[in-house]
């Protein structure tokens, strides 16, 4: 079992972030507690691989989650979430996938997708790109070509003030 703990202060108070991960499958949890450690809110999350905190949204904390939200046979997802704490709960204000790995091992092919993303304009835009980079046959019915990068399409979120999420950009 792996355990995280982050501090953040909010509305005068001070907090903590504790992200709990176990293996077998992969799974975990984020809660808020407060200094004493009383649970104040939780979410079932998946296995956090890094949490960092990320930009102040609306004069509040965030916490930045890399985490595996589920696995399967011959692929392995990777997302990140930028979570928040407002109104005792949880709030999950933008999630994507940041990394896909898939392979069939009885055809020989695999394609890695993986992301980048930035916080631009004072954390009220996120700017995506990413690459697919393909492995060992080509496959042209599906695009794949040996050994070759391509990048994926750009993407850009915006926060939403009255949803209080982030959305595509218009």
């Amino acid at each position: 079992m792996k355990v995280e703990h982050r501090l953040f202060r909010q509305a005068g108070r001070t907090l903590q972030w504790v992200l709990v991960s176990w293996e077998g499958p992969p799974e975990g949890k984020v809660f808020v507690a407060d200094c004493a450690g009383r649970r104040l809110a939780d979410l079932d999350l998946g296995y956090v691989d890094h949490a960092t905190a990320g930009p102040a949204i609306q004069g509040n904390a965030t916490l930045e989650v890399r985490y595996i939200p589920a696995t399967g046979t011959n692929i392995r997802e990777q997302s990140v979430s930028l979570l928040q704490f407002q109104k005792e709960a949880i709030s999950v204000l933008w999630d994507h996938k940041s990394m896909e790995l898939a392979s069939a091992p009885l055809v020989p092919m695999d394609t890695a997708d993986l992301y980048r993303w930035r916080f631009l304009d004072g954390g009220l835009r996120v700017a995506v790109t990413g690459t697919r980079t393909t492995g060992t046959i080509k496959d042209m019915r599906r695009g794949i070509i040996i050994g070759r990068n391509k990048a994926l399409p750009a993407e850009s979120f915006c926060f939403d003030a009255k949803r209080g999420v982030f959305t595509g950009c218009r």
